[in-house]
């Protein structure tokens, strides 16, 4: 694809919106998502083909735009390009998010229909995900945590679990935790390891409070956890890090790593 069709069509992909020509000191900017700049990786130039996203080059970007953001910033890439195994990479408090494209199903996607493909939430609903035709890309959910630590003991606290979907396939918006699936952590990480390797994993079923949302025995999943104010994780990890990979419905992730501190 040329240009032009290129960012329209990975735009599209993440629900990016276009805000038409802009730049920040001399760095393109090619649209917003949820509020925050977008950039899309050039990836039509040759030059860039063989490159990395990498720490390097968002160091740069950083030195160029840094002071001009809030928060986050987007980078969208064909996965291949993106040498990070974490969804973001901070400096100086703002987070730089990678939108990771499959680049070689992307000839598919043109002839295929995308559907949802639905995770499960408990054990018993692992046997009954649908088959989908197509492909799917990531669309990473929102997510805010802490490690925090009771009596020795370390937790990971999250406070906000969106899918990057705002409605579910019946149309109801979804709210905080309703579309969370499963929560994996790799307590064994050491620095400098790209690698996951998975300690223990949770269901969203299994990570409810049931004393303080006063469950039913009818209510489903997804009722329970809109109920939730903040879900805790227990870790009992062998390093002073781990890593989380959290997953919504519909198959999505969001990897990062937590350092444990007192």
């Amino acid at each position: 694809m040329d240009e032009g069709k290129y960012k329209k069509f990975v735009m599209s992909l993440f629900d990016i919106e276009d805000i038409g020509q802009k730049d920040i000191h001399g760095i393109s900017i090619d649209g917003e998502k949820r509020g925050y700049y977008v950039k899309v990786y050039p990836y039509w130039d040759e030059k860039f083909r063989n490159a990395d996203i990498d720490e390097e080059y968002v160091e740069e970007l950083h030195k160029h735009i840094g002071s001009s953001l809030q928060e986050r910033f987007y980078i969208v890439a064909p996965a291949t390009c993106v040498a990070f195994i974490n969804d973001y990479y901070e400096i100086d408090g703002i987070k730089y998010y990678f939108l990771k494209i499959p680049y070689q199903v992307i000839k598919e996607l043109h002839s295929n229909s995308f559907k949802k493909l639905k995770q499960p939430q408990n054990e018993k609903e692992i046997n009954d995900l649908e088959n989908a035709i197509g492909f799917h890309f990531i669309r990473q959910p929102e997510v805010e945590s802490s490690i925090v630590k009771k009596k020795n003991e370390y937790f990971l606290k999250i406070t906000k679990f969106l899918s990057d979907y705002d409605y579910d396939e019946n149309g109801e918006i979804l709210k905080n935790f309703e579309s969370l699936s499963m929560v994996l952590i790799d307590n064994c990480n050491k620095e400098g390891d790209v690698s996951f390797n998975m300690s223990e994993y949770y269901f969203a079923e299994d990570l409810i409070d049931e004393k303080k949302n006063s469950i039913k025995e009818d209510e489903s999943v997804r009722t329970m956890l809109k109920k939730c104010k903040q879900i805790v994780v227990p870790i009992s990890s062998k390093t002073n890090m781990i890593k989380v990979v959290y997953i919504d419905i519909y198959g999505n992730e969001f990897m990062e790593t937590k350092v444990l501190e007192e």
